[in-house]
Parts: structure tokens; sequence; C-alpha cells
């Protein structure tokens, strides 16, 4: 049966339930806040009751919801308080449920910021008070600005609860005050197509809903969380254009569920970890913030929670935590590359859905909480970032301005201690020794591979030019905000050009690609640009992510996704019997024959190395196969100051 609940005006349910403890507390009004005048958004809902504000005999109750608890439509109970935590909602309960709180805030605009593969509309909350209708004018707010993400994961779905509960109590409750200083956006179900693929069978790794789930990837099997460098879902796309980009926010806190990593926590977190990003940035969320709420959440519900990682033996807890890759591919690190403030949150699968939606609510609640507390910190953390990008890209310095293009993870110089579970022994029938896990907790000391440096880099160069045919790659870049220039008149200048040294295509296929390892050199010659082809400055908020995006041999790279694959088909189609075919067939060819001994097989300037490169070229050419590009991808460093004429364009395909 379920649980009995009392439904009020003032925030989450009050639900009589063994973890009452955990469940967010309802106050009888928002603690004073509505009382003030100037903080009228109570009185303004109270007009938009539409038959709730009346007895069942018509006739009418007290006009002022500070006073007492106001039932409220059935729509802003979350399907899964109503279920007992044994259902999650569909994209139509979500809907329901933005429609009718957006009716009885003040404080609240609804927004659509794209849709779907689908067709669905994303739909994203908006907090603020006064009432703020555009993006525009919440960043001339000066505010600091939050962003709730979930359900990009449709599996992983008690953020998505969570954060419709979180909603209510923006509305209703004690949160309401965190609007004198924050604007909280928030995107409760971001992966709608997958959300409305329920299966009982999806996600049995984790312990409910019964009712079922969706999906990990889109309607067309993207997973959005590996999309952020190459951008090809068109729910990616909305999200960096219109929420991202547009409203620019300081924070971003985004909702998962593990996938099964073991450990004493009912949730674990993570920061911007590509080394590439501020480090400013990085520091500031991992080993200011993130403890803070962690420490806060402890002290006020008993909650443990802990960095985001895996035991790298869990036979052996010990060896070490691990956490995921750097790449920017995944989302917390590619916000730290914008310059947010990007927090990853993930309920842990192997507690009760109550305990994760209860964990997922006091996790985000918490950073609204510290981010008012501290939010002329949190802009000022986060401007210093963008101003620091921009200066990194106003001068060219070989030693101290670098881009990182191999990371290591490695383990920071302190252990820690986390919260895992004893592992007994086991002897196998054959004598041999074997381990089984137990519910018993036990804390370790470990070492935390939770650092990632740079291995090998390059400088950071000024700028990026494109020739003018590669406006579709142009159009990727200036998909992420960076700011394109168009050639205005011809220049040359001293350029850095990128010259493929090999090539390897990975055998499998992962996000609709066959993703390629590029080695190039670079390679300084003089350069001659044209009109109408493409400057990409690097002194501009977008810097880091341009670079990342452009230089071929950085592992979230546009090369790295196939998108230069057209150029690299001396390396990728022909191999070193098509030279010795070429080079039998020279007898019926004496003067092609005596130019190619001449340049190559008797040139005592080449080694044997150097000859078999040569030779490729050689007979690529000869065969009509070759072209200026081939093996030579046409992205070209600025490693000094251009003098050019140019103009900020915004790019568009040929004849748009």
């Amino acid at each position: 049966m379920p649980k009995k609940q009392t439904k009020t005006l003032t925030g989450a349910p009050v639900m009589k339930t063994t973890s009452n403890k955990l469940m967010p507390q309802v106050a009888t009004d928002r603690s004073g806040h509505a009382a003030k005048e100037k903080r009228s958004g109570a009185d303004r809902r109270e007009e938009n009751y539409s038959g709730i504000n009346g007895n069942s005999d018509g006739s009418r109750r007290s006009s002022n919801p500070r006073r007492r608890g106001l039932m409220f439509s059935d729509n802003l109970v979350t399907v899964a308080e109503k279920s007992n935590f044994t259902a999650t909602s569909t994209y139509r309960d979500v809907e329901n449920f933005l429609i009718d709180l957006s009716s009885l805030s003040g404080d609240m605009t609804l927004h659509t910021f794209g849709k779907t593969t689908e067709g669905r509309n994303l739909y994203m909350a908006a907090f603020s008070r006064p009432q703020l209708y555009t993006p525009e004018h919440a960043v001339m707010s000066g505010k600091t600005i939050v962003l709730l993400q979930n359900n990009i994961h449709a599996g992983e779905v008690c953020p998505k609860e969570a954060s419709m509960m979180l909603m209510r109590e923006l509305v209703f409750g004690k949160l309401n005050q965190l609007l004198d200083k924050l604007i909280i956006l928030v995107v409760p179900v971001y992966n709608a197509d997958g959300n409305e693929r329920f299966s009982t069978a999806n996600r049995l790794s984790q312990l409910g809903p019964e009712g079922g789930v969706g999906i990990r990837t889109n309607a067309i099997g993207l997973d959005l969380n590996r999309d952020y460098m190459k951008i090809e879902a068109v729910e990616t796309a909305a999200l960096i254009e219109n929420v991202y980009l547009a409203w620019q926010p300081d924070v971003i806190v985004d909702g998962h569920t593990t996938d099964g990593s073991r450990h004493g926590y009912d949730l674990t977190y993570g920061f911007p970890q590509n080394p590439n990003a501020s480090k400013q940035l990085i520091d500031y969320t991992r080993d200011t913030m993130l403890p803070a709420v962690r420490a806060k959440i402890k002290k006020d519900t008993g909650i443990e929670m802990f960095y985001y990682g895996d035991f790298v033996d869990h036979t052996r807890p010990e060896q070490g935590w691990k956490t995921y890759s750097h790449h920017a591919r995944y989302g917390a690190s590619y916000g730290g590359l914008q310059n947010k403030i990007s927090i990853l949150m993930e309920t842990y699968s192997y507690v009760s859905f109550e305990r994760r939606v209860m964990a997922a609510y006091h996790f985000m609640r918490e950073n609204l909480e510290y981010t008012f507390r501290h939010a002329a910190e949190v802009k000022d953390v986060v401007r210093t970032a963008v101003a620091e990008t921009i200066k990194r890209g106003e001068k060219f310095d070989a030693k101290k301005n670098v881009l990182g293009l191999e990371i290591e993870q490695t383990a920071f110089e302190k252990s820690v201690t986390i919260i895992g579970y004893e592992v007994k022994e086991k002897r196998n029938a054959d004598g041999s020794v074997g381990f089984v896990p137990t519910k018993t907790k036990k804390i370790y000391t470990a070492p935390y591979f939770g650092k990632y440096v740079m291995t090998r880099s390059v400088p950071r160069p000024l700028a990026y030019l494109l020739p003018k045919s590669e406006w579709r790659i142009a159009m990727k870049v200036q998909q992420h905000g960076a700011a394109v220039e168009v050639l205005l008149k011809p220049f040359e200048t001293l350029v850095e050009v990128f010259k493929v040294i090999s090539v390897a295509a990975s055998e499998k296929c992962f996000q609709a690609h066959r993703e390629v390892q590029v080695q190039v050199e670079r390679v300084r010659e003089k350069w001659q640009f044209e009109a109408g082809d493409y400057l990409i400055p690097m002194n501009q908020p977008a810097g880091n992510v341009i670079a990342g995006l452009l230089e071929p041999d950085s592992d979230d790279s546009l090369a790295h996704w196939n998108y230069f694959d057209n150029y690299l088909t001396g390396h990728l189609r022909f191999d070193k019997d098509f030279v010795t075919e070429y080079e039998y067939n020279l007898v019926d060819l004496p003067r092609t024959k005596e130019i190619y001994e001449h340049l190559i097989e008797k040139n005592p300037g080449l080694s044997d190395e150097q000859k078999a490169v040569e030779k490729m070229k050689f007979f690529n050419d000869a065969l009509g196969y070759g072209n200026e590009f081939v093996n030579t991808i046409p992205v070209y460093r600025a490693v000094q100051p251009l003098h050019c004429s140019s103009l900020v364009t915004v790019v568009k395909p040929p004849h748009h």
C-alpha cells in the first residue's frame, strides 16, 4: 500500500516512512521569508490557484497561503512519492508537473530550449526574483547562476525525481530565499526520448524502481554524455547553444546513478578533471566547494558521500581508489574547459530508490545553499577562469603557455580513507584462493587516483586558420561559442602545419565512429591565406575547447572523431604492396622511372625510412590520388601576431 501523504504548499510532502530523517522537512511557511512585502511571489500565486483554493462546498478558505497549508494539484506530487518509490515519472508526468508549478509561482518561468530527436520539447525551469524571461536579462543581473541538469542517462532516474522535489521547495518552501542571490535553472529530464523507452528489464543492476526506467542513449543510440565535444545529437546542440552559452551558468550539477562500483556511500561526486582547464577552478571545486558540501550533508543528515570512483582491485581495496577519464566528451570535464564549476553527481546503485532520490535531493540542495552562502566567491572563481583563458590566448610562450595532448592519471600525494566492504578469502576445490564480497563495511586507507597531469604538450597558438572549404569545421567550432572571423584580404604569415606521421583507426565502432589516433609533426612554414578563409582567435572564453577540437592529436579532437578522414586516405587506403606494384610497373614508363630514381631511389640524402615515405607520396601523385592536403590536415597554428583584415562572422554552408 502507498504510504499516506500530507500535501502542503510549503515544500515536499511529509511521508510516514522509516527513513523520515532523510526526507526534506516541511515548514508551515517560508520561515518569515514570504512575510516581507518585497517578496510577494506567494501573493501573486494566490490569484492562480484555479479551483484548488476553495472548500468542497464552494466557500473560500483563507486567501493567505502563508497562514495555512494549502492542498495542491496531484501533479505536484512526484510519481516516486505517490508510488512509495516504486515508480518514476514519464515525460508527460514531468511536463504536467512543470506546467502546474509555473502557474502557481511568481518566481518561476518555464522555457523550452530545443527539441529531441523525436520532437519532444526540452524543458527548463528558471527560478529568479524578480522573474527573468530571457537569458540576456539573467546574465545582465550579475547574479550567480546554477544549472541542475538531470536524466542525461534516462535509466538513472533518481536525480530527475529529486529535482522536482527541489523545484517545489523553491516555490513553496525555505529554498525560495536562495533567489535573493541566485538564479536557478533546472532541466529535470534532458534525455526525454530515452526516458520514454520504459522497461522493467532496463538497469537491473540497480535497486528499483520496480516499475521500470528508460534507456541510457537517445533515440538514435547516442550517449549524450559522450557527445559534448563533437555535438552530433540534436539534444547536445540545443543544450550547449540555448542553455550553456545563452544562460551562462556558473555552476552545473549533472545527475547520474553509478553503473555498479561497490563502496559505502549513498552518493559520489566528481569535478572537472581535464588539466587544460583552469587549475584554480579545478582546485576550488575539488578542494574547497565539494568537501564543504559533503561535510554539511554529513552533519545535517548523516548521509555519507565521497569523490566518485571505484576500487582499483576489489579483492585488495587498499591498492587504490580510481576515478574515471579526463576526456572532455564527458560533461564535467567539458564544463571545466568552458570555465564552469561543473560537478558530477552519482547516486549509488545498491541502495534503495528512495535513498538514492534523497541523496540526490540533499546533494543538489546543499550545492545550491553553498553557492548562496558563497555567491560572490563562486562568481569570482568563474570570472577569473574566463579572464585567464582569454589571457592565455594573447601571448605565445613555448615554455609556460602550453596545451596538454597526452594526459596521465596519477595518485594524489596523500592517501584517503574510503568506506568499502570486507573481502573474505575462499579456498576453491582445486586449492586456489579466491575472494568473495561481504556486506560488512570497513574503512580502507588507499591512494586516490584522481589527479590528471600533462605528459606531452605543445605551445598554445595565438589562433587557428582554416581554408574557406572547411566551413563545416568552422561551424562545428562555432557551436561551442567560439568567435570565428573571415579574412577580407589575402595575407601571408608564419604558421605551423600539421604533417601526418601515422594514423590508427579503432576496430570497433563507438558513438557511430571508428575513433582515429593521429600522430602529427608541426612544421613551420610561410603560408598564403586567401580572402574568405577562416580565422579562429584563441584569446576568447572558448579557447580551451577550440584547442581541444583542432589539435589533431588531442584525444577528443575533431580528427579523432573522423572529421578529417578525407585527408588521411594516403595512410588509410594504401600500404607497402601498393608501392611494390607500381615500382614493378615503372619498366613501362621510362621517363617516370628516371624521375623516380633521381628523386628517391638513388637519392643519397634520404634514409631508408624517408624513402618509404617519399615513395608513397610519389605514387599517390603519379596516379592522381594526391592533392595538396593528403596527409596534411588543413588547420594552421598561428605562432606570431597576425596582421590581417578580418570580419567576425556567423559561419553557414555555402549558398545558404
